[in-house]
């Protein structure tokens, strides 16, 4: 459901790029019906491996979206020390 959501909305843990909201309809499709990926590849019975590639994908865009937050939080961070070294000079 979180995958679906941030899909529609554009929000995840900060907006989503285009790459990242496709990986999320993805892994959307393959978390709802994961015979999709395994059906082709391994046996019925054994379907449950297709949550594993949704999860995997909901996980890649997760991961791509802490590295940026954590990256724009730290420049963000940086700028406001510099703001206050000027404000004291």
């Amino acid at each position: 459901m979180v995958a679906v959501s941030s899909a529609i909305q554009g929000w995840l843990i900060d907006k989503v790029n285009i790459l990242e909201r496709l990986i999320l309809v993805a892994a959307t499709v393959v978390l709802m019906f994961p015979a999709l990926i395994s059906g082709y590849v391994l046996p019925y019975e054994q379907r449950w491996w297709g949550y594993l590639v949704g999860i995997a994908l909901f996980g890649i865009a997760f991961l791509s979206q802490k590295v940026r937050y954590g990256a724009k939080k730290k420049n963000t961070a940086a700028a406001a020390e510099t703001d206050e070294e000027l404000a004291v000079s």
